[in-house]
Formats: structure tokens, C-alpha cells, sequence
């Protein structure tokens, strides 16, 4: 299968809206992959399934065609979750006003969101700004502001550290068992991190990426969300607590 510039992820209703962002960008020399029309050709004879889900790992970013209808449709869900896992950079390009809250939306939330229906005749513009802004920093190595500022594997499954226009930090990872209580980011700047949430459970974050460490030294509480089966099973905030060596308090 070819790589491509761009994965279209929409709710069918918009496919007329769809046709026309997918005209403009290969207008623009940004290869797309969408179906039904890349999926026509690449999934005679296989699992349809599978098909869409090597063109997510294939791409080099995703543009989410956001409405209500499609916050609320499991396919794009799934295709959102599976780009989110292979930290392929997201898009989201609101088409209406959003009325649904859900987890994707909080999953959307962080990232940079084009507003297309307030602006239609500038979006498509910026649109292309933004995906040549991201092929050009993939081409020179550098990470991208709508990527997770790390993610990288810590004691238990993968966590993910993402800062938004604001500058609040918000920490992604798997559930643990049991609720917090008083819990405490303990860092010291370096590539590692504590997080205790209660007497009995602390969680441990290595290789943290050198682009997320000023910025966990600058805050002065973290946004932590955990993860279960692709929903959010709890969120908390939690204060930062600035130590000079956390080495001691990590068992290795």
C-alpha cells in the first residue's frame, strides 16, 4: 500500500463537503486517501476493515471532518482512536456547530481545530497551510505541535503528554485500579516522573521526550486522564511538585 500525505476520516452524510476539501488539497500536490474511492480500489477481495486501517498507519497525518454526526458515529471513532495510537497528527476541520460532548471529543479538544463554517472561503487556505506545516516538520526530524509533546512507554502501557494554546498540560495513560486520592506529580526536569494517586498506587513515567520537560517544569498542576477500552474512566487534577531528584523515589 502507498503512503499518503493525508487520511480522510468523515461521516458519510458530509461527503459532498469531503469531495470538495479532497479536490482542493490534490490541487494543491497533497496526495488523500478516502474512501469509497480509495477503498474501491485497494479493497477488492480483502477485509475492508483492515484496509482502512493500514491507509491510518500509512499516512502521514489524518484530517477528521468534524460534526455531530460523526462525534457520534463508532467508525470514525475507531479511525480516530487508531491514528491517535500510532501518534499520527490529527486534523480536526469543523464543519457545523458542535453540540455532542463525548471522549472524542476531549481526544479532539487538544488539538489545533480549524473552524471551517465560520470562515469557508479562508479554511481550505489554512487547511493547507497546516498539513504542509506538518509534512515539512516530519520531513526535518522535528515534532509537530499536534502530536503529543511524548509518548513513549512507561511502567504499564503507553502514556501520552500534550500541552495545549493555553499551556495546560494533560496526561493521558491507562486506567489503574482504584480512585485517587491527594494525588502528586512529583519531577525533577529530568526523563522521569512519579505520579502517586494513592497509598497503594504510584506510576512511574520514563523517557519522557526532552520537548515535554520545561514545560511540566512550568506548571503548577497537570490535567491526568486514564483510559479504559477507548473511554475515559476518570479525570483528575493533580498539583506538580518540583523535586531536585526523583531517582530516589522511582524503583528501578
Amino acid at each position: 500500500m502507498d503512503t499518503y500525505d493525508v487520511f480522510i476520516c468523515y461521516q458519510h452524510k458530509a461527503k459532498k463537503v469531503v469531495d470538495f476539501i479532497v479536490e482542493a488539497l490534490e490541487r494543491a500536490g497533497i496526495s488523500c486517501w478516502y474512501a469509497p474511492r480509495n477503498l474501491d480500489v485497494e479493497g477488492a477481495g480483502k477485509d475492508r476493515q483492515d484496509v482502512i486501517s493500514k491507509a491510518i498507519s500509512n499516512a502521514r497525518c489524518v484530517i477528521a471532518v468534524i460534526s455531530d454526526e460523526a462525534l457520534e458515529s463508532l467508525w470514525v471513532k475507531a479511525d480516530i482512536c487508531h491514528a491517535d495510537d500510532y501518534n499520527i497528527p490529527i486534523i480536526p476541520f469543523e464543519i457545523a456547530p458542535i453540540s455532542v460532548q463525548n471522549e472524542l471529543t476531549l481526544r479532539l479538544g487538544i488539538r489545533h481545530k480549524i473552524v471551517a463554517y465560520e470562515n469557508p472561503s479562508t479554511s481550505i487556505e489554512k487547511l493547507i497551510r497546516t498539513i504542509n506545516g506538518i509534512l515539512s516538520d516530519e520531513d526535518s526530524g522535528s515534532l509537530d505541535s499536534n502530536k503529543a509533546l511524548s509518548n513513549e512507554v512507561g511502567t504499564r502501557g503507553q502514556y501520552s503528554i500534550m500541552q495545549n494554546e493555553k499551556g495546560d498540560i494533560m496526561i493521558m495513560m491507562d486506567a489503574r485500579v482504584g480512585n485517587p486520592e491527594h494525588p502528586r506529580f512529583i519531577y525533577d526536569g529530568s526523563g522521569m516522573a512519579l505520579l502517586y494517586r494513592n497509598p497503594e498506587s504510584s506510576v512511574s513515567f520514563k523517557n519522557i521526550d526532552e520537548e515535554a520537560r520545561e514545560p511540566l517544569k512550568s506548571v503548577k498542576d497537570v490535567l491526568v486522564v486514564e483510559i479504559l477500552n477507548d473511554d475515559v474512566e476518570r479525570e483528575y487534577l493533580v498539583p506538580v511538585r518540583i523535586v531536585k531528584d526523583i531517582n530516589s523515589l522511582i524503583i528501578q
